[in-house]
C-alpha cells in the first residue's frame, strides 16, 4: 500500500507523466464533494479492485486521515494519491471542506451516495428536533466505544453505521415524531418500521454490512428487540455497540417523553437492565463515565 502526499501542490502538476499514464490507461472518473465539519469518508477497495488508484485533492478546508500506517492531515492544495490497503482509510473533515476525488473505478460513487443519506438524515431532524446533532453523538459515543474496548478495532463501518442508523424515520411520519409524551401502540408499531427503512436505503448507498447494522440497532441481547428479536450472538457487535450508544444518548439529551440525566444516572439505568445490553460494550461505556473520557458532542 502507498499513500503519497503532496502539500502545497496538486498532485498532476507535480507528477504529469504518472498522473497522464494512470489516466490513460484505467480512464478517471472524477467527482467535486463539498462537506460538512466531522462529516466521516471512507476509502476501501474490494477484492476485484486491487489496481484501483484514488487521488484525493483538497481545493478547501482540512481533512485528517486514519490508514493502518499513519495518520496524516491535508490542508487546502494539498493532495494524495491512494493504492490498495487492505483495510478501509479513515478520513474526517476537521473544517468544512471542499475536495476533488478522482477514482480509476466507479467507486467514487459511494460519496455522492453518503451526501444524499445526509441530506435524508437533515430532513429527519427537521421533522425532529430532538433528534437534531442525535445521530453524530451516536457516531462518535459508538467509536469510543469501540476503541475502549479494543484501540484497532475498525470504527469506519461502525462510524457510518451509527450515523445512519435513524436514516429510516425519513419515512416516519412527522406527527408521530413530533408527538409529545409516549407513543401509543398503533403509533409505535409504525415508529418499529424505521431499522427495516434503514436498511433499505443503506443497502442502496452503503452494502450490506452497513445496512444490517443499523437494522439491527433496537436489537437487544435477551432476545426482546426488534425488528427479528434477535438473541444474544445472533446480533453483530457492531450493532450492540450503535445499541449502547443510541440509548445513553437518548437517555441523558432532551426528548418530548423525557428530561435529560447525568451520564452517570444513565449508565446506572443501563446497569440495572444489564441482560438487555452485550457486558463487554456496557463495561467499556462504563470505564469512559468512570475515568470521564466521553466525548459525543
Amino acid at each position: 500500500m502507498t499513500i503519497e502526499i503532496k502539500h502545497n501542490q496538486s498532485f498532476w502538476e507535480q507528477g504529469p507523466q504518472n498522473a497522464e499514464e494512470i489516466h490513460a490507461a484505467q480512464q478517471l472518473q472524477t467527482g467535486l464533494y463539498t462537506i460538512r465539519k466531522d462529516t466521516h469518508i471512507g476509502i476501501t477497495w474490494e477484492e476485484h479492485e486491487q489496481d484501483t488508484v484514488f487521488v484525493l485533492y483538497l481545493l478547501d478546508g482540512e481533512m485528517q486521515f486514519q490508514s493502518s500506517r499513519e495518520t496524516f492531515i491535508l490542508k487546502k492544495d494539498d493532495s494524495a494519491l491512494f493504492t490498495y490497503e487492505e483495510s478501509a482509510i479513515h478520513g474526517i473533515s476537521r473544517t468544512p471542506a471542499k475536495l476533488m476525488l478522482f477514482s480509476t473505478s466507479g467507486s467514487y460513487q459511494r460519496v455522492n451516495e453518503t451526501n444524499a443519506c445526509f441530506e435524508k438524515l437533515r430532513e429527519v431532524e427537521l421533522k425532529d428536533v430532538y433528534t437534531i446533532g442525535h445521530s453524530k453523538r451516536v457516531s462518535n459515543l459508538a467509536m469510543s466505544i469501540a476503541l475502549q474496548m479494543d484501540p484497532s478495532y475498525d470504527i469506519l463501518t461502525l462510524g457510518v453505521a451509527a450515523t445512519f442508523h435513524d436514516l429510516g424515520k425519513y419515512y416516519t411520519p412527522i406527527e408521530i415524531l413530533q408527538k409529545p409524551g409516549r407513543l401509543n401502540a398503533e403509533e409505535f408499531s409504525i415508529i418499529k418500521q424505521h431499522p427495516q427503512a434503514s436498511w433499505q436505503l443503506l443497502m442502496e448507498s452503503h452494502g450490506e454490512n452497513i445496512a444490517e447494522i443499523a437494522l439491527q440497532h433496537h436489537e437487544r441481547m435477551d432476545g426482546s428487540g426488534y425488528p427479528r428479536g434477535l438473541l444474544g450472538d445472533a446480533i453483530l457487535m457492531d450493532a450492540r455497540i450503535v445499541a449502547v450508544a443510541d440509548v445513553f444518548d437518548a437517555t441523558t439529551s432532551r426528548r418530548s417523553y423525557n428530561s435529560p440525566v447525568s451520564y452517570e444516572q444513565a449508565l446506572s439505568v443501563m446497569e440495572q437492565e444489564r441482560q438487555l445490553y452485550d457486558p463487554d460494550v456496557l463495561h467499556a461505556l462504563h470505564v469512559l463515565v468512570e475515568e470521564k473520557r466521553l466525548s459525543i458532542q
